[in-house]
């Protein structure tokens, strides 16, 4: 319990920390717009991000798959997809 509680603030204050620079650059970053240029930025792309690093983890699982089966019983897809989809939650919101 003490690990899932210090884990969850140690994700929450990197995601703040990273807003924080983001809003303290955005001057720097976008002249003319300032803060309201970064918005985008942070509301629809970072998202497709996170779907396309969620994507190509589920490709290479899928690649990998038969390479870890030369050293082990080999795993359901459905299995892989559940272990593998569930750590990369894990990482990117606690």
């Amino acid at each position: 319990m003490a690990s899932f509680v210090a884990n969850g603030l140690v994700f929450f204050f990197v995601g703040a920390s990273v807003v924080n620079f983001l809003v303290r650059v955005s001057d720097e970053l976008f002249p003319d717009t300032g803060l309201l240029g970064a918005a985008p930025l942070m509301l629809l792309k970072l998202p497709l991000i996170l779907a396309a690093s969620f994507g190509l983890r589920g490709l290479l699982m899928w690649v990998e798959a038969p390479l870890l089966s030369l050293y082990g019983p080999m795993m359901s897809w459905q299995v892989s997809w559940f272990v593998g989809s569930r750590r990369s939650m894990h990482v990117m919101a606690p």
